[in-house]
């Protein structure tokens, strides 16, 4: 009759161990995957305080005269408080029940406004929603303002706090207001509209471009034109965003020439002519980058221009191309030019790069992964020790044998996760995520994977 061999003392013993300090593991893993502890705290604050003012609120409608009003003005102070805490749309939801009992139509019709904003409501909420603020809209002096980009909106006051983003749709006291409205790469602009009780009045703001500092390095003696108008080289002039020539001459001859397209909001820009010259000021080769989408062209290190298209005269050889855009990953390449005109197109992979999750995120999945799948072989093995046991046979015994060196290899992995996620919590302590990032870029020929990381704030 076959039996089943148990593992040595000392291996029993290191399983044994693995799995105490994996189980161990486990309890802190919550913490891990959890948000940041404050996080926390203010959703069980705003729960509380919303559970407090549906109290009031209840006893609210059960009561009538002072003491209705009291109850009502008790569960609005409870709601705000949660309202500061988290935005939820249940407490706004409530809140403007409130505010329309309370006979305060503009905050109510602005809270309506913001509940109506937030996403994923049915259409049956949107509807409900809609009722409630078009019934207020004869007792209030509504103001729709709207821009030719996404401003901040100030009311009357430009020293207190914004009221919010365009568009913006905002109940105010009857009568004038005047809207301050800022963007990035835009002049502060101003209007003044009025509108009384059940008057919906239009404000729309068209901002003026703000110039951005544009500095061409051209070779000694050479003379460079922007869009026509002779500048110095190596002089810092403003420039208006949009489209632009530059060309660096001597004499009658053209030595080199770029388009180049001005963002607005640009940080200012240099941009080197003179590495579009090759040896003795001879012109190299035109060579047009083009992007599917609007962004920062960077040759050898230096910014050639913004947009979808930038032209630049280079010489022979290879040069180092950096194409960066806002919420896409990075092209960096080297490409070897030496026909011209030359042709360089690059698709920028949306959200294909920045911080994947905190590093204590990825390695605490992972190691509740292995909880549960340690788990899993932990009971298969007792249920198969049981079965040698009441029938041994030399196939049981071979089975058990293997699977009990997976649970062994599986709870001891799952250690390992769990420490380095400790680690990366401890990492992350100082303020910081850390973070994995990656991108993958095409380059002529073929593509680079890149792959980045950094620490948390305790480092």
């Amino acid at each position: 009759m076959a039996t089943s061999t148990p593992l040595p003392f000392g291996s029993r013993r290191l399983a044994t161990t693995l799995r105490l300090l994996a189980f161990a593991l486990a309890a802190l893993l919550v913490v891990l995957s959890a948000p940041a502890p404050s996080r926390a705290d203010d959703v069980a604050e705003a729960s509380a305080l919303f559970a407090s003012g549906n109290e009031h609120f209840q006893r609210a409608m059960r009561l009538r005269g002072a003491r209705r009003q009291r109850e009502l003005e008790a569960a609005l102070e409870q709601y705000f408080a949660s309202l500061q805490r988290v935005r939820s749309r249940n407490v706004l939801y409530n809140t403007a029940l409130v505010l329309e009992a309370l006979d305060r139509a503009p905050e109510a019709y602005n809270h309506w406004t913001e509940y109506l904003a937030i996403q994923g409501l049915t259409e049956a909420e949107l509807a409900d929603g809609r009722q409630h603020r078009e019934a207020l809209r004869p007792r209030v002096a509504a103001f729709e303002v709207q821009a030719d980009a996404d401003a901040e909106v100030w009311i009357d006051r430009r020293d207190l706090g914004s009221r919010g983003r365009t568009p913006l749709e905002i109940a105010l006291a009857p009568g004038e207001h005047t809207f301050f409205l800022a963007a990035a790469g835009r002049r502060e602009a101003q209007a003044s509209a009025t509108a009384a009780l059940g008057e919906t009045a239009r404000v729309s703001v068209t901002f003026e471009l703000l110039p951005v500092w544009l500095q061409v390095l051209a070779p000694e003696g050479s003379i460079l034109e922007i869009d026509g108008g002779r500048v110095t080289p190596g002089q810092s002039v403003p420039i208006q965003p949009g489209p632009h020539l530059a060309r660096v001459s001597a004499g009658d001859r053209l030595l080199a020439e770029r388009r180049f397209e001005v963002m607005p909001g640009s940080a200012p820009m240099v941009i080197d002519m003179t590495s579009a010259l090759g040896a003795g000021g001879l012109g190299g080769g035109l060579v047009t980058v083009v992007v599917d989408t609007a962004a920062r062209i960077e040759i050898d290190g230096v910014v050639q221009g913004e947009g979808s298209s930038v032209e630049s005269t280079l010489s022979p050889g290879p040069h180092l191309v950096r194409v960066t855009a806002s919420g896409r990953s990075a092209y960096e390449g080297s490409p070897d030019f030496q026909l011209f005109p030359a042709r360089l197109e690059v698709s920028l992979a949306e959200g294909a790069s920045g911080g994947i999750l905190a590093g204590r995120g990825i390695f605490g999945g992972l190691a509740v992964a292995g909880i549960i799948t340690s788990t899993v072989f932990t009971a298969l093995a007792a249920n198969m020790h049981d079965q040698n046991q009441s029938a041994p046979t030399v196939d049981n015994a071979a089975s058990l044998e293997s699977l009990t060196l997976a649970v062994d290899l599986s709870w001891s992995a799952t250690a390992l996760m769990g420490g380095l996620a400790i680690l990366f919590l401890a990492l992350d302590a100082g303020g910081g995520d850390s973070t994995a990032t990656f991108s993958v870029s095409p380059t002529p020929g073929g593509a680079t994977l890149s792959l980045r990381g950094s620490l948390g704030g305790a480092l």
